[in-house]
């Protein structure tokens, strides 16, 4: 019976030992487990900071982009309206050439002839590039007038002088 009782003693201490070791071996993989967590957890905190400053720059640069855009329809307005001016001059200066016409008013021109501005006018079908075209063919002949009247200062002044002087 003893003997019994020492086996069955002797057997179960045998089990204790054996769920020692297991509880030992599942301890040691959970440590390893907490490692690799606590590893995984410092790699996503700086993968996340990573991200969070790219965010930061992709934030940055979306709105450097908007800046330029804003700028490039800035200039493109600045630029319409400098056509716009632009385009103005050249009709101003194609209907003086043809009131200059009309008038039989005698203008020294290095180029061209004031048929041309006529000819560009009564030419049906002609784009404004062709028009623009045959008048840049003419060229008024500066070199007579005196260098105050050069001056578009002193033109405007004129101008306006006169322009008073025709209301009064």
């Amino acid at each position: 019976n003893v003997e019994r009782w020492e086996r069955s003693v002797q057997d179960e201490e045998d089990a204790l030992e054996q769920l020692k070791l297991a509880e030992a071996r599942y301890r040691k993989e959970i440590d390893e487990d907490k490692e690799k967590i606590e590893a995984l957890k410092h790699k996503k905190n700086s993968k996340k900071t990573g991200i969070d400053e790219m965010e930061e720059e992709i934030a940055k640069a979306r709105k450097e982009v908007a800046n330029l855009a804003k700028e490039i329809h800035s200039i493109g307005s600045i630029c319409a309206g400098i056509e716009a001016k632009i385009e103005s001059k050249k009709n101003e200066r194609h209907n003086l050439l043809l009131q200059a016409k009309m008038d039989c008013i005698q203008i020294p021109l290095v180029k061209g002839s004031l048929d041309d501005a006529c000819q560009s006018q009564n030419e049906s079908g002609n784009t404004s590039s062709m028009v623009s075209e045959s008048e840049n063919k003419i060229e008024v002949d500066y070199r007579l007038l005196g260098r105050d009247k050069r001056d578009e200062n002193t033109y405007k002044k004129t101008n306006d002088h006169l322009q008073k002087d025709l209301q009064a």
